[in-house]
This record gives structure tokens, sequence and C-alpha cells, in this order.
């Protein structure tokens, strides 16, 4: 029913990927959530361990494919027809974020989009502070 597909470079997600499966399971759904590692430079051990959650994966791609690349894998490579991206850096707001997502969702539907709810304090980190700025001020 359900592809939860994340993208990831760089970047533990695996608490973010537990809380959404915690979320699936207790929706009683059928889903699979996929996360790509799209070749770090610095890969994150944690991420491994996606693999023991009951319906996840996680791989590892050997050379990195780029952004909208990664994103085409990961809808090949799903097996429901409702596919939801997230970034892996996203966090969970809501406690029931997935059958939120779930009631959106019809067979009329065909595209969904969402939004980016932003921290109200700058992150200190220079290199995320222009995502930021942009991303509060756009989204």
């Amino acid at each position: 029913m359900l592809s939860i597909l994340i993208p990831t470079y760089n970047y533990n997600c695996f608490d973010f990927v537990y809380t959404l499966n915690q979320q699936a399971l207790t929706a009683k759904i059928e889903y699979e959530i996929i996360v790509a590692d799209d070749c770090s430079s610095t890969p994150v051990q944690e991420n491994k361990n996606i693999n023991t959650l009951p319906n996840c994966s996680y791989i590892e791609l050997d050379q990195n494919i780029g952004r909208a690349e990664i994103r085409n894998l990961l809808a090949d490579k799903a097996q429901y027809n409702c596919l939801l991206f997230l970034d892996c850096d996203s966090e969970i707001v809501y406690e029931n974020f997935i059958e939120r997502y779930l009631n959106c969702c019809s067979d009329k539907q065909q595209l969904i989009c969402g939004g980016r709810l932003y921290k109200t304090k700058a992150p200190e980190d220079k290199q995320l502070f222009l995502h930021w700025l942009y991303g509060s001020k756009r989204e």
C-alpha cells in the first residue's frame, strides 16, 4: 500500500526511520521503508541498523548518482503504488503523521505535495544556515 522512500547522504537517519516504522505499524497498513545512501563520503554505521526493523531496508550505493537519480532508483525499487518521499533530515512533528498522510491518499489523487516546517532559531552550522534561511522564507 505505502512505500516510504528516503535518500540519504552523510546523515544518521535511524531514529527518523524508527519513528516512521512505529507509526506505520500502529496504522496497521502494508508498507515498506527504503533508505538509500548515495555513496556517502563518511558512511553512517547506525543506518545499517535500519535493516533490523520490520519492513525496512537500507542500501548503500557504490557511486554517487545525485539527488534526482536516487529518487528515481527508490521509486523503481518500491513495491507499492503510493510513494512517500521524505528527506533524511526531516523530523516527525505529528504522532499520527502516517495516518494523516494516508487520509490524503485516494485512487483519484496522483500527487500530494507537502511542506516543511523550519525551526524558529537559525542553526549554528554555517553550511546549514543558507538552507534554513532560504527554506524558512520560501516554505
